[in-house]
């Protein structure tokens, strides 16, 4: 088994007064309250040391929502109807044989399931994003009820893996998560955020939360720096920030990386975002699948080899001769 060592971190955080029930139907009615960071705990973490799974390989991960999700001022799917697109996406999958996972929501498998069928169909492997990608109580028990139980009506099993809307990770999450069955969470960026997450004490590798003994798989950073590993921000500062950052600090390893279709394709919908995030996603948009490419190919040449978050998971939790890539004495 994979060795596992206690660390400990502490975070305090504000505990709000209102009950759950009414913290929750807040939470489903969309309530634009500021974000709080609730639950008064010390935050632990159990260390996975497995140096087996801590290979170069990467997880490319898809959030599956309407566009701009918590930006922007309508659910809108315009990203859904590019056909063109998607299959430019399917060309750079199959031409680097990339396994693609899918964090879908709770609506998208309701109400789109011919996106999940898309993406299914071409050999992605589908988990859970929440519900409706509320950015204001992401963490809370109804989302993730809500989720599991669409997910389990569109597939007939609960999800293995969860990923919370806004990278928001809580002691009410990890319980949740637990209660109904998760095997894993992959939500925590362990870097900062304004009003939405301050994580720089977190741990960039996998580890166990001792609560819930979920096991965490954080979203992909720059050694010390932690700067966050996604499409969006890799668009934003170019490809070359990003080489000179791994040279300087070193690539992570494994690698979570994250990446939504607005990142590839533009939208009419960019025009309604508040004028700050108008701008962020503005650059580079028409560029959207060249950067995404150069950056298979480049994590390609730093020898990453490129796996489904399943079996990610797998790596950390099975014994050292049933692990992917190794053999039996």
């Amino acid at each position: 088994m994979a060795k596992i060592t206690l660390k400990v971190v502490s975070t305090q955080r504000k505990s709000a007064n209102l009950g759950r029930k009414e913290k929750e139907t807040k939470m489903l009615l969309g309530t634009r309250k500021a974000l709080t960071f609730e639950n008064s705990c010390a935050i632990k973490h159990l260390a996975v040391e497995n140096p087996m799974a801590e290979q170069k390989i990467v997880c490319y991960t898809l959030d599956l929502e309407h566009d701009y999700a918590g930006l922007a001022p309508a659910e809108e799917y315009e990203t859904f109807s590019h056909r063109v697109s998607l299959d430019r996406l399917l060309e750079i999958i199959r031409r680097h044989d990339l396994k693609i996972t899918v964090f879908a929501t709770g609506k998208v498998l309701s109400e789109r399931r011919d996106m999940v069928e898309f993406f299914q169909k071409n050999g992605a492997e589908i988990e859970l994003h929440g519900y409706q990608h509320v950015m204001y109580r992401p963490d809370c028990a109804l989302e993730v009820r809500t989720g599991v139980e669409a997910y389990h009506k569109y597939f007939s099993r609960k999800p293995a893996g969860y990923r919370s809307p806004g990278g928001v990770v809580s002691p009410v999450l990890m319980e949740a998560l637990a209660k109904e069955g998760i095997r894993y969470d992959s939500s925590l960026i362990p870097s900062f955020r304004w009003r939405v997450y301050q994580n720089l004490k977190s741990p960039i590798k996998p580890y166990r939360d001792p609560a819930s003994s979920l096991l965490e798989l954080p979203i992909g950073v720059v050694p010390k720096v932690r700067f966050p590993i996604a499409a969006s921000y890799i668009r934003l500062v170019g490809l070359a920030s990003y080489k000179l950052l791994f040279a300087l600090f070193g690539a992570p390893a494994p690698l979570v990386y994250l990446f939504h279709l607005v990142d590839l394709i533009p939208t009419g919908m960019r025009k309604e975002l508040p004028f700050f995030w108008r701008k962020v996603y503005a650059k580079g948009q028409k560029k959207g699948f060249d950067i995404f490419e150069a950056t298979v190919v480049y994590f390609k040449k730093l020898g990453y080899r490129s796996e489904f978050m399943s079996s990610l998971y797998k790596r950390y939790t099975s014994s050292p001769e049933k692990r992917p890539g190794t053999r039996n004495p």
